[in-house]
């Protein structure tokens, strides 16, 4: 199968000629730095591995040809993974510069699959924006209006380097124009997303209704909240 051509259309608008191959799994790349979303579904892998055994039709996994990068098919390969399969169908790409395979990257993943949650998209307009590419193109790629590209870099912050970063949606407010330290870029990035009120009321719900957990690990948590908002309020008293 190999040197099959495939039409396509890439980030820009010339055709380019794709070639498909039957290639051992282990050779392919999994880099997360690629990968428009926050995780991999263990669900959306575990559908895939049953439509697999059960001999639907699978699209075959895209992959940058000089890196072996994957561009398009992450559920796909840990389901082969997790399958233990030994080869697969792959569709190599060649890819100009890295912002070229990002934008395709994202494109793709836009367009099927499980949606982008806020986040992924924040994080998507971000790094495009890094690759200087125009916001129009950004809301092809992305599948969003324009007019939401300038909203959605609203929420982007700086840490101490210099450095960009998005901003979970429930902590824009929190943090404004500051610049973020290390630690607080982790907890950005392990946050929710929901507003800190939302988890406020639920610790409030489950004790007013005898729900919490009668565990001494959430009692002392539980004991450190408290400790910690004393402190931050007498700072700022």
């Amino acid at each position: 199968m190999a040197g099959r051509g495939v039409a396509r259309r890439g980030t820009h608008t010339q055709e380019r000629k794709l070639e498909m191959e039957k290639v051992k799994l282990s050779i392919l790349v999994m880099d997360f730095d690629l990968y428009p979303r926050n995780d991999v579904s263990a669900s959306q892998v575990n559908a895939l591995c049953d439509a697999i055994e059960m001999g639907d039709p699978i699209p075959p996994i895209l992959a940058d040809k000089k890196s072996k990068r994957i561009v398009d098919g992450f559920h796909r390969f840990k389901a082969y993974t997790k399958l233990k399969k030994e080869t697969v169908e792959v569709v190599w790409k060649t890819y100009q510069n890295e912002g070229e395979l990002f934008a395709d990257a994202v494109r793709l993943n836009s367009t099927h699959g499980r949606p982008f949650d806020p986040y992924d998209r924040q994080r998507c307009v971000q790094r495009l924006l890094g690759y200087k590419i125009k916001p129009e193109a950004i809301s092809e790629i992305v599948r969003i209006p324009l007019a939401r590209i300038d909203e959605i870099t609203r929420g982007f912050a700086s840490t101490t380097s210099g450095t960009e970063v998005v901003v979970k949606h429930g902590l824009v407010a929190s943090i404004g124009n500051r610049r973020l330290t290390k630690e607080q870029v982790k907890v950005n990035e392990a946050y929710s997303g929901m507003q800190p009120t939302f988890h406020v009321n639920q610790l409030i719900r489950l004790i007013e209704s005898n729900l919490s957990p009668q565990t001494d690990t959430f009692s002392d948590a539980m004991d450190r909240l408290c400790e910690l908002w004393k402190e931050a309020k007498a700072a700022v008293a």
